[in-house]
């Protein structure tokens, strides 16, 4: 259906074909496309031609990132790369060894508590008992998640 047509100059979404290559995929001849975003990508004129290629790949990847912003994100509660909604709940995952969040057994017998704000791991300290380990945890919490949770859930 393609064959032989001149696509030079022609746009398809967001790619321009500029030159016709020597390649072929089956029947259909590549074209050398140059998309908005300034990547230059082959696409078959088969492809071009029956709106099944319209970029390359640089749509797909700004759609997932605006749908995200738009309804994922403040639904989920992420915010400053920190999931208050996850933080929240203080439910310990599923394969904590000590059965509290944010609070881990060391090899020699001591507990590590820790806390994660914005992708980083804030080590708080080691203990001797758990007791100690969760208390210095909580201590945490409302150093580092309260200001965040109260805003997040429209709080002063």
């Amino acid at each position: 259906m393609a064959r032989g047509l001149d696509l030079t100059g022609k746009r398809f979404g967001r790619l321009t074909a500029v030159e016709r290559t020597d390649q072929r995929d089956g029947t259909s001849v590549i074209w050398k496309c140059l998309c908005d975003c300034g990547n230059t990508t082959y696409v078959s004129a088969k492809n071009l031609v029956h709106h099944q290629t319209f970029s390359c790949g640089c749509q797909r990847k700004d759609s997932v990132t605006e749908t995200l912003a738009k309804v994922a994100r403040p639904r989920l509660g992420i915010v400053d790369h920190t999931n208050l909604s996850k933080i929240a709940s203080n439910r310990p995952q599923s394969n904590s060894t000590t059965g509290v969040r944010g609070v881990t057994r060391l090899p020699d017998g001591r507990y590590e508590a820790f806390i994660t704000v914005k992708r980083k791991r804030i080590r708080i300290g080691r203990y001797y008992t758990l007791e100690e380990a969760t208390a210095e945890r909580e201590r945490a919490v409302e150093r580092y998640f309260k200001p965040l949770l109260d805003e997040w859930r429209g709080e002063k």
